[in-house]
């Protein structure tokens, strides 16, 4: 209740903002905002959906605090692993830590992914905690529900993310990064797409598809996905 209250009063001062926001990009000469809005690809404006969740994130941020001690506010995952947090898809690995570094693993990011999805991923009585998620991705598509504890791949999350997103067929230039040719003849159209909407990053020229996700990895993929897809 505490984090719905907090999450409401975000969106309020959010919205507060909003119409400075829309005054800042108003009409120019002879062009309305319909016509502006039609010349924008699909990719940029998932990216400013992007921007939009940030100040969100950075709103809320002000009014909640996690407990977190492994979790700094200056760290490149912070607003990933608060926006989980917040929204109940990530808990820590006790009250003081998130383990941010630690590799996720496949039942980790199914059940995530269900939770996204609204799913109940509460386990009934002697079923496993990631049996409700992995089902549930089983059932869409997303895994066969086997190695649970594997590791998960950074080209695999995308694949997954995209397939969530309705599997929509969004060209990217991957020219710029070196291992591109790495990625599996599946993940294609999935880091494509991927990469095109800022939910994949790469870092020193590279994109490491076939890298392992950590569990701040899956929550800044996870942030980014919910903020493209609106």
């Amino acid at each position: 209740m505490k984090r719905r209250v907090i999450a409401m009063a975000a969106v309020c001062l959010l919205l507060s903002l909003t119409p400075v926001y829309v005054l800042a990009a108003a009409d120019g000469p002879g062009q309305s905002a319909n016509q502006q809005a039609s010349e924008k690809t699909e990719a940029e404006m998932q990216r400013e959906r992007l921007e939009q969740l940030m100040w969100y994130v950075w709103l809320s941020r002000k009014y909640a605090t996690m407990t977190f001690e492994d979790v700094p506010e200056d760290s490149w995952f912070y607003s990933g692993v608060f926006y989980v947090w917040q929204n109940s898809l990530m808990s820590g690995v006790s009250a003081t830590s998130f383990a941010p570094e630690e590799p996720a693993n496949r039942a980790m990011a199914w059940t995530v992914l269900a939770r996204m999805h609204k799913v109940d991923t509460k386990a009934g009585e002697g079923a496993t905690w990631y049996e409700p998620g992995t089902d549930w991705a089983v059932r869409q598509g997303l895994g066969d529900g086997t190695d649970p504890m594997g590791s998960v791949t950074r080209e695999y999350l995308a694949e997954m993310l995209w397939r969530c997103a309705g599997g929509p067929i969004t060209p990217a230039d991957l020219s710029g990064f070196s291992d591109r040719r790495q990625v599996s003849s599946y993940a294609g159209n999935g880091v494509q797409w991927a990469v095109a909407t800022g939910v994949l990053q790469g870092a020193d020229g590279k994109l490491s598809p076939q890298g392992s996700v950590s569990r701040a990895e899956l929550a800044e993929m996870v942030m980014r996905f919910n903020a493209v897809t609106g």
